[in-house]
């Protein structure tokens, strides 16, 4: 299941890091974004800092909170994401404008089924992608097991809203 979640996340942000690079930065400097680092307050006081910064896990449920910059104008990843439709093995639950700690975003709440021979229960994945600046947008992803909603998806959603960049 977790390599399926983490596909498909790798297949989200690598469409957006071949799009044409916008006029205003060279190749490298866009290349850069991607390096940055950010901090965000922990979920719950069960979450420990993930290995690579930038994020947050839970070992007793694998849940997991990350955050990163893509060289994408927030219009133009918004767009994509709204398009984003339900396919086999996932259901879109949730799809709406929000606006977390200030900045206005759009939030989206998937379901991924457990995959045949799987003895895993349905996994969920928030995200939350918001403009960081005029060229530049921020998605922050959480993954959990569909069982453990009720108690994470409020503090996630306040974990979201403390996001801060932590290295030039």
């Amino acid at each position: 299941m977790h390599t399926r979640l983490i596909f498909f996340f790798t297949y989200l942000l690598l469409s957006f890091c071949y799009l044409p690079a916008l006029r205003a930065q060279s190749d490298d400097e866009m290349a850069q974004v991607f390096e940055w680092k950010f901090s965000m307050t922990s979920p719950d006081a069960s979450f420990s800092p993930l290995e690579e910064g930038s994020g947050w896990e839970e070992t007793s449920t694998e849940a997991k909170v990350i955050c990163m910059a893509n060289p994408i104008p927030y219009q133009r990843m918004a767009d994509d994401l709204q398009a984003l439709g339900s396919e086999d093995g996932q259901k879109i639950l949730e799809k709406k404008a929000l606006e977390i700690g200030g900045k206005p975003g759009l939030l989206i709440l998937l379901e991924f089924l457990p995959m045949a021979g799987e003895d895993t229960g349905a996994t969920y994945s928030l995200m939350y992608v918001c403009p960081y600046d005029e060229r530049i947008s921020l998605l922050i992803n959480a993954q959990y097991p569909k069982t453990e909603h009720d108690r994470l998806y409020s503090k996630l959603l306040a974990a979201f809203a403390t996001v801060r960049k932590i290295n030039p």
